[in-house]
């Protein structure tokens, strides 16, 4: 297994020097309202400006540890690349966990610390931060326990016919309340149902056996997630660069969701793509065979010259 689209080792350090400012910067805003004064831009009314201090932490700090996470190593071997695709699946399925425990508990609950308030961006960084802190985890402090473990993931079936059924039935029921106009005005119990049965069902369908899983399968699913995780948080630094005030806040709850769909699109695309080359190489194969049985026939046939 081989780690693709990484950053030179170099960038590490230029991770760290974005994403603790960044996280500072955050803390700042977040615990006492700090605001950098010159940073603002035009806000919505005509003569008010908006503060955008907010959106520049979450900036430095998701393309810090964007850098720190997947810079390359000093050694870039195949435990490195085992324990980094371990990193990315305990991040997502905890990340995932975090989500709905946000998403079910009481908003009361969330009030504490600002929770509630920030919920969004919290949602957006957790999962660099979940991956970044078991990668080193492992690099540093358990670099042994790959050598024999192995990727869990579920059971071929019945998880993964579920987890296609369940993503299915969650778009499709937020499909119908955003085309009838119900997103606003339905119960939020049931949009919360929904966006529960769409998650729960790309989780499965992303991290649930398929019939062959081998090595391939395994450099398939580290190249999908890194890729996902590159597309996401692009989309995220686009949108905290280029929007603001009320409509940044709608962005940050739009790509909440980006992850995980993103990974099940790039792993079910390279899939089908390795099966293609997989058809094309046993095609080519069955033809070299009939061509040397053809040509052992006809050279079977000969007469011996005299």
């Amino acid at each position: 297994m081989k780690n693709y689209f990484l950053f030179p080792a170099w960038f590490k350090l230029v991770g760290w020097c974005l994403a603790i400012p960044g996280l500072v910067l955050g803390a700042l805003y977040v615990i006492w309202d700090y605001n950098i004064p010159f940073l603002v831009v035009p806000g919505a009314e005509i003569g008010v400006v908006e503060y955008v201090t907010n959106e520049l932490a979450v900036f430095m700090t998701v393309l810090g540890l964007l850098f720190i996470g997947f810079s390359k190593q000093i050694i870039e071997d195949e435990l490195v690349a085992n324990m980094r695709l371990n990193a990315l699946q305990w991040a997502v399925f905890t990340y995932l966990l975090c989500y709905l425990f946000t998403l079910i508990t009481a908003d009361e609950i969330l009030s504490i610390f600002k929770i509630e308030e920030y919920r969004s961006e919290l949602n957006i960084l957790l999962p660099l931060l979940l991956f970044n802190l078991r990668f080193y985890y492992l690099l540093k402090i358990k670099p042994d326990i790959f050598i024999t473990d192995k990727i869990k993931l579920f059971s071929h079936r019945p998880y993964l016919v579920l987890g296609r059924v369940l993503a299915l039935l969650g778009f499709s029921f937020i499909g119908y309340i955003v085309i009838t106009d119900q997103l606003f005005s339905m119960d939020g119990t049931y949009q919360k149902l929904g966006v529960l049965t769409m998650l729960l069902g790309l989780f499965l369908w992303v991290f649930a056996k398929r019939r062959e899983e081998d090595e391939g399968t395994a450099q398939l699913r580290l190249n999908a997630l890194q890729a996902s995780f590159y597309l996401h948080y692009l989309i995220i630094l686009i949108g905290t660069a280029t929007i603001f005030s009320l409509s940044y806040l709608l962005f940050l709850v739009l790509v909440q969701f980006t992850l995980l769909l993103l990974n099940m699109i790039i792993l079910e695309a390279f899939l089908f793509k390795a099966s293609l080359q997989l058809r094309a190489a046993d095609k080519s194969l069955q033809n070299e065979e009939k061509s040397m049985d053809k040509h052992n026939s006809i050279s079977v046939g000969k007469e011996p010259w005299s």
